[in-house]
């Protein structure tokens, strides 16, 4: 994973982007169609990912749930997804319902972040699912599934390290893609910055660390741009 920071020079505010899931061009793109100019940009590593390759036939349940774009991926890559075809799918972030319908599935709901999926489900009541994620999912879908006698399989297909950087300098607005991402900045900086969260997941995150919070309306890097571009009254 890549982080980004931007040091807008006419505003006096520097932004860090952390977590950064889309090439640097394309956020580039973003701030200068929101005319916010005058900034600096670099780059750094901030978590790594692995797609698991050794995954095996499984038993897949009727009732299927994927907690983010990567453990699509990781199905994917291991050839597994044409044995979810009798189930019924439901997913966490709509980039995750992008990439599972160019798969040509039909997903029957899905949900801002995990805790939305959990109580969906427990008003759906199926018996039994089956989960994919990753190694550091946070606990309430599985937790909150088990505790209303609804059955979870559970298999982590990707692993996600955090790097945990050290940055010597302060920022003002820091934009995160992920939970993970949240994380790995926590570990070694003070949450003493405004966090800008793309989709409700993180947002809970990033709670538990900084004081004020701010959640993009519109799930999309530029929507996310755009929440940051309001609260310091660019727009």
């Amino acid at each position: 994973m890549i982080m980004c920071v931007f040091m807008a020079k006419t505003f006096l505010i520097n932004f860090a982007v952390l977590d950064l899931k889309l090439k640097k061009w394309i956020i580039l793109q973003h701030f200068q169609k929101l005319k916010l100019t005058n900034f600096d940009l670099f780059e750094q590593e901030l978590i790594h990912i692995d797609l698991k390759t050794d995954i095996q036939s499984l038993d897949i349940a009727d009732h299927v749930v994927f907690s983010s774009r990567n453990a699509v991926k990781a199905i994917e890559k291991n050839g597994l997804l044409e044995t979810l075809r009798k189930s019924k799918i439901y997913c966490v972030g709509e980039k995750t319902a992008e990439l599972l319908k160019r798969f040509n599935f039909n997903v029957e709901f899905v949900a801002e972040s995990a805790f939305d999926l959990a109580n969906f489900l427990i008003l759906a009541k199926p018996n039994h699912i089956t989960f994919f994620c990753g190694n550091l999912r946070r606990e309430e879908l599985p937790k909150l599934l088990t505790e209303n006698g609804i059955s979870v399989d559970e298999h982590i297909v990707y692993q996600t390290t955090l790097l945990n950087p050290k940055f010597s300098q302060k920022f003002d607005g820091i934009l995160f893609f992920s939970p993970s991402g949240v994380r790995s900045f926590c570990k070694k900086n003070k949450p003493d910055a405004v966090a800008f969260c793309l989709g409700n997941t993180t947002a809970i995150s990033a709670t538990d660390y900084f004081e004020e919070v701010f959640v993009a309306e519109e799930q999309s890097i530029e929507g996310l741009i755009k929440t940051l571009n309001e609260n310091y009254g660019y727009a």
